[in-house]
């Protein structure tokens, strides 16, 4: 139940680097929370429920009609979790670290198609394997093992996702322990 409701977000920014994330229950408080996460002239921030998976319901609030139907005119109903749009997605992806009993196994780059910052095959995204790096490694193994320290024990299996931030670091986007798609296809090992 903890990781069906992505405020967990918010309790896991306090023991590892999470993106930015505001929890907003109501909408009239989205203005308020779009400016804490994307300060600035051009704010550009992704909203999505704190409910949801495979990319439903994302929707980027920058000012401009998004051909890909993220645009604002989809926002459904919420609450919401609230983060900045962070410019890597649109390049280097979302990194997944597959982390199986406490041990880090496999790690995957997934890329969204042009245009897109969704990573899901359904928008045109790819997942392709990549070699394990020390650094979304020490991540993932950092993130499962604070997430059993909030849980009172200890995860089986956890699919850790990272993205890139602005200052060159990387930080969690998600942490699926609920569903988290092991792309077997990908990854059959």
């Amino acid at each position: 139940a903890w990781n069906t409701d992505k405020a967990y977000l918010a309790q896991l920014a306090e023991h590892v680097s999470v993106v930015p994330t505001v929890l907003v229950e109501d909408e009239p408080d989205l203005p308020c929370a779009i400016a804490e996460v994307s300060p600035g002239e051009e704010p550009s921030a992704v909203v999505k429920p704190r409910v949801g998976a495979g990319g439903r319901g994302v929707v980027v609030f920058d000012g401009t009609d998004d051909p890909s139907g993220t645009d604002e005119s989809g926002l459904g109903p919420g609450p919401w979790v609230v983060q900045p749009l962070v410019d890597s997605v649109r390049t280097e992806g979302e990194t997944s670290v597959f982390v199986l009993d406490g041990q880090v196994v496999s790690q995957a780059q997934k890329v969204p198609a042009a245009g897109e910052i969704r990573v899901h095959e359904q928008y045109g995204g790819r997942t392709v394997a990549v070699p394990v790096t020390d650094e979304a490694a020490d991540l993932a193994r950092r993130t499962v093992a604070a997430a059993g320290e909030l849980l009172g024990r200890p995860l089986d299996y956890a699919r850790v996702d990272q993205m890139r931030l602005a200052d060159g670091s990387l930080a969690i986007s998600e942490l699926e322990v609920t569903e988290p798609g092991l792309y077997l296809d990908v990854l059959p090992g």
